[in-house]
């Protein structure tokens, strides 16, 4: 223990053991903050890469949808669950399974829904959606203020939190023949 005390001391007790000390703190900081920039460098490449994604399938359904029917089947249908299985709407099932599809060849863990906004209810309503079950006009109060701000142009959103957890979202307005 004695000798150790004494290395120690021979080691801040002179000029070029105060220096490569120096070095070493200054060298294990400097990794440190590497490690640090690489690991935030990741997840933003990450997102940004999911984002894409996303944006890509939002788009590119909400082009392939007509959005004229999308209207009239919330006209046809004005009360939550009142599309309840399939089978009750060709347009529904359609849509469902071309959604469903589309969650499968991306490899998407979460379903995809098409959302309509309530202006009396001030949120947004659950229309068609890739799962087996339908959601149909179920509230989702819980959105971020950069969804209503986009929502005639579409944006990708995120990450923010609602009741099921932290999200990256993408949205397209799915045009009908006013708009």
């Amino acid at each position: 223990m004695q000798t150790l005390r004494l290395k120690w001391k021979d080691i801040i007790g002179n000029t070029s053991g105060r220096i490569m000390l120096s070095i070493l703190f200054f060298t294990i900081l400097l990794c440190g903050g590497f490690v640090v920039f690489t690991y935030h460098s990741k997840v933003n490449a990450h997102k940004e890469a999911e984002f894409k994604k996303l944006q890509g399938i939002s788009k590119s359904l909400a082009a392939q949808l007509d959005g004229n029917a999308h209207q009239q089947l919330f006209a046809d249908y004005t009360e939550e669950d009142d599309i309840y299985k399939t089978g009750q709407s060709d347009f529904y099932d359609h849509v469902n399974m071309l959604l469903e599809k589309v969650k499968k060849s991306n490899q998407l863990t979460s379903d995809i829904y098409t959302l309509v906004w309530n202006e009396d209810l001030e949120c947004f309503e659950f229309g068609i959606t890739s799962a087996k079950t339908p959601y149909f006009r179920h509230k989702w109060n819980n959105f971020s203020e950069e969804h209503i701000r986009q929502l005639d142009k579409g944006a990708a959103v995120g990450p923010y939190t609602d009741e099921n957890g932290i999200w990256l979202s993408s949205f397209m307005p799915i045009k009908n023949g006013r708009r």
